[in-house]
């Protein structure tokens, strides 16, 4: 029987990025009574795209640190890649809902901005997701800053002591065994960081190592599990402590990617996919706002379906967050240029 890597994970990571956004994007639109009822039970399940997205995060992490093991480096890189897209979106956001509650086109407490210079500390800075009542622009940015921060340290844990991969099961083992009063976006990041460090793991055992399976095996495991995930959503079947669940989820999901990819092959798919992924993280910045805004001019302005809503906000987001990549990549490259000058 023909034996395989999980390299085409690594090769189609872009396009898999974009199938986990499209995803997190049907999750958020599951408002409204337009889907079919089979695509909305799936679709209230999208949020895993988000899983998807970390688990990949993790193994373009790990390439990047082996490549290049300077800590310093490695911080800047990725400050580098976020936090410019971050502020630039969120202050467009900030300014964009300043001049509609102004004009009175949206209620004054239908998006919450910054009111004062501590507030502003708290969203720049993305400090206010750590504090009580603080105001920040979307939990996944400080969540992943702190994952960023720690990962340099998790892999070196990792690499140096098999023992410490019990510590992917941890934060799972806590849900299930601790009754936690978390906020909703707490308890966002908690759910997740089994499977960053999962990402981490699988990376340095199935990639780096080059290990090989039997091809039919992988294919088969990540079909009946998918097609098991599918039934049992569509079933409301709920039989699983999240300890399990989330082991069970760490063996399958890997198999899942790689029969994903096979839908890459397909060119049409591949490029569009790619296209998201490539854009990913402006248009996981911008989609949300965007659905909000959609939702006030049907209200206010003009009455739209639920369904064109949802067009609407994903063929305008994925307009602005081309847009948006487009001039931060010219204008990263200028500055970096002059820093590069001056140096």
């Amino acid at each position: 029987m023909k034996v395989m890597t999980f390299e085409s994970i690594s090769k189609y990571r872009t396009q898999l990025m974009g199938v986990a956004m499209l995803s997190v994007f049907l999750f958020h639109s599951i408002g409204g009574d337009w889907m079919p009822k089979c695509i909305h039970h799936i679709a209230s399940h999208g949020a895993i795209g988000v899983d998807i997205f970390l688990f990949l995060s993790a193994m373009g992490l790990s390439y990047s640190l082996t490549q290049n093991p300077d800590i310093v480096s490695f911080y800047k890189r990725r400050v580098w890649r976020i936090m410019p897209t971050y502020w630039f979106i969120m202050t467009g956001v900030y300014l964009f809902v300043y001049v509609l509650t102004a004009a009175h086109i949206m209620p004054e407490a239908y998006y919450r901005i910054p009111r004062s210079i501590y507030e502003f500390v708290q969203t720049y800075t993305t400090l206010g997701y750590w504090i009580k009542d603080g105001l920040f622009y979307l939990w996944y940015i400080p969540a992943i800053l702190l994952l960023y921060l720690l990962f340099p340290f998790i892999f070196k844990l990792f690499t140096s002591c098999k023992w410490m991969y019990i510590l992917t099961l941890l934060p799972a083992a806590v849900i299930t065994f601790c009754s936690l009063a978390l906020e909703w976006y707490h308890g966002c990041l908690l759910y997740r960081i089994g499977i960053f460090l999962w990402g981490t793991i699988f990376t340095i055992e199935f990639i780096f190592k080059g290990c090989r399976v039997k091809r039919g095996v992988v294919y088969g495991i990540g079909f009946l599990s998918l097609l098991f995930y599918i039934v049992r959503i569509e079933m409301g079947f709920d039989v699983f402590c999240r300890l399990v669940e989330e082991a069970l989820f760490f063996i399958t999901l890997p198999c899942i990617l790689v029969c994903i990819t096979w839908l890459c092959r397909n060119n049409v798919f591949s490029v569009a996919t790619k296209f998201v992924g490539r854009i990913s993280l402006e248009f996981y910045l911008i989609h949300e706002f965007v659905m909000r805004f959609m939702e006030t001019i049907s209200n206010f302005i003009l009455t739209m379906s639920p369904m064109v809503q949802k067009l609407m906000a994903l063929i305008v987001s994925l307009a602005l967050a081309y847009l948006v990549h487009e001039v931060m990549s010219v204008l990263m490259d200028k500055f970096s240029g002059k820093k590069k000058k001056s140096a």
